[in-house]
């Protein structure tokens, strides 16, 4: 099989536990990004997954539910890197696919120009590896283009911050929690460890910007800098808060 999409495109997988701001890192990722030229006036969504105050999430456009990644991971038991370079193939092409309008211009692109392929497109999505150990440095080093980002805390204050918004989103028992959190914040498999539970318990919006900055380089819009201040100031007051 070749593997067109993950060796002429970018995969940014954003990998965190339910509940620890997983959505929110990726909002604030794609308004800054320049590929990705996200807009949307929606901050905080007007409905909350618990009845707990600090469960309203942030308003995020999911094109492919990360239940589809559960189901492939739980029910599929990949056992090859191929088993997951097939995978993480199509959720790319699929997410570009969702994305492009139906237009005579992209028809043509795709159905008449000779040796077509995607290229330089950047995908950022979202998953829960839980406890499982995903050959992502295997991947690249078959020429795949991932980039894996696990959202870990290492402080005291992070770490409360994390399990208090996974028990107030996913009322879970406390014993099973203690494990989930425990084998994930152990499993360091990534390129990048990021522990951005620290700082929103610390409402530290200087240093998450400072960090998506770092991220993206060139590609940071500066003109959006302000917006994703105002989407931290409005997390902090609608669910930091309530913790």
């Amino acid at each position: 099989m070749n593997y067109p999409f993950l060796r002429h495109n970018r995969l940014v997988l954003i990998d965190y536990l339910p509940g620890s701001s997983g959505q929110l890192l990726m909002r604030l990722w794609a308004e800054l990004d320049a590929r990705l030229m996200y807009e949307n006036d929606l901050i905080i969504r007007q409905y909350s997954i618990t009845a707990h105050p600090a469960s309203f999430e942030i308003d995020y456009d999911i094109v492919i539910p990360k239940k589809i990644t559960n189901w492939f991971l739980d029910k599929c038991q990949p056992n090859s890197i191929y088993d997951y370079m097939n995978f993480f193939e199509f959720l790319g092409t699929t997410m570009v696919a969702l994305d492009q309008k139906w237009t005579q211009a992209n028809r043509t692109k795709f159905y008449e120009t000779p040796g077509y392929q995607l290229e330089n497109y950047t995908v950022l999505y979202g998953l829960h590896s839980w406890e499982r150990i995903i050959p992502w440095q295997e991947m690249n080093d078959n020429g795949c283009d991932i980039t894996i980002i696990k959202i870990i805390p290492s402080t005291p204050e992070g770490s409360r911050y994390q399990s208090l918004r996974c028990r107030a989103c996913y009322p879970i028992e406390d014993k099973w929690w203690d494990w989930a959190i425990s084998e994930f914040n152990s499993n360091t498999n990534a390129n990048v460890i990021f522990d951005f539970c620290t700082l929103l318990a610390n409402k530290d919006s200087q240093s998450i910007i400072n960090w998506l900055s770092e991220q993206l380089g060139s590609n940071l819009r500066q003109d959006k800098i302000h917006h994703a201040h105002k989407i931290l100031e409005q997390y902090y007051d609608k669910i930091v808060d309530k913790l």
